[in-house]
């Protein structure tokens, strides 16, 4: 039944025979009762409706923001809402599909429009204490922008399925801010997007997306940066044993010309006691054992290995006689 509300002149509400009345954007229509369809979907309608399905889902998550962030405009010779420029944008270029299934490109998802420049946000990370932490860079500026701007965050729990606007938690200046996420929010990948707006609200940026965080990841944080710890540690070790003459080729590898001659030096020292007394055909023939008995693989070190110059034992041998004498 319908319903004529404000007199004989007025709008209707409800069915009239084949016409439907009902209002839209504060204006009244009537349109014919649809007809039930005995012909079955094509796979290309099936998959516009679940397209449209899992767009228009989202987007009714978050349309009180875009709804309030988005300037009006004509969208098919009519005036479009936030939420429908941002279904349309989501219908042409938002959804892809991985192995058969549709899904949302988040990345590509605009929460707001606007033309005030952002600053650039460097860091978005979970710290220990449960808190989010976000930096930026200020150092972009116009006419526009100010130090006044205020900072909203964005989040959307994958999870949960929920968005959680965090308005006004810092000023352009401050460079930094520690924020807290909703307690139930315990773990799950969670998206973020920042929104800049100047302080009276009359000017808003355009949404930048910032990735996903995992919010049971802080263990691995802090093992991360405790490996990472370990390396420069063993960096700076191998660094001090380079610089002491411990053989190390500045990349924390020992080359393999490196080794034997370090290995062949070493066995030289050891003989240097037994050699003193013999002659230097037997010091040339010693020196020739210990470097047949190095493990050499790779034919261009004994090439290099030829190189070696047996004469600077001799040479070593007559100055310990010397200082003997």
């Amino acid at each position: 039944m319908a319903e004529i509300k404000d007199g004989i002149l007025g709008g209707v509400h409800g069915k009239i025979g084949p016409v439907v009345g009902f209002m839209w954007r504060g204006r009244y229509f009537l349109r014919s009762t649809p007809r039930k369809s005995n012909k079955s979907a094509s796979e290309k309608q099936i998959a516009q409706r679940s397209k449209l399905s899992l767009v228009s889902t989202f987007a009714n998550k978050v349309k009180d923001f875009v709804n309030a962030n988005y300037p009006l405009t004509m969208l098919n010779d009519k005036m479009a809402t936030g939420k429908e420029q941002l279904i349309s944008m989501l219908m042409k270029d938002g959804v892809l599909k991985i192995e058969g299934e549709l899904c949302l490109d988040i990345a590509s998802v605009l929460l707001s429009i606007g033309t005030l420049p952002p600053a650039v946000i460097k860091k978005i990370s979970k710290l220990k204490t449960e808190k989010i932490k976000v930096q930026w860079d200020n150092s972009i500026t116009n006419v526009l922008t100010k130090d006044s701007d205020r900072l909203t965050i964005i989040a959307y729990s994958e999870k949960l399925l929920e968005f959680k606007e965090i308005e006004s938690i810092a000023r352009r200046e401050d460079k930094y801010v520690h924020f807290d996420l909703p307690k139930e929010w315990v773990e799950g990948n969670v998206h973020f997007w920042s929104v800049w707006k100047s302080a009276d609200g009359k000017l808003v940026s355009t949404s930048a997306y910032h990735g996903v965080t995992e919010l049971n990841e802080s263990v691995e944080v802090e093992n991360a940066e405790s490996e990472g710890k370990s390396v420069v540690e063993n960096m700076v070790s191998g660094e001090l044993d380079a610089e002491n003459g411990e053989g190390n080729n500045g990349n924390g590898i020992l080359s393999s010309y490196e080794g034997v001659k370090e290995e062949n030096m070493k066995s030289d020292r050891i003989e240097t006691g037994a050699l003193s007394n013999i002659d230097s055909a037997k010091a040339e023939a010693q020196i020739g054992e210990n470097m047949g008995s190095s493990n050499l693989k790779n034919q261009e070190v004994f090439k290099k290995i030829e190189d070696y110059e047996p004469w600077s034992v001799l040479e070593a041998l007559k100055r310990i006689e010397e200082q003997d004498e």
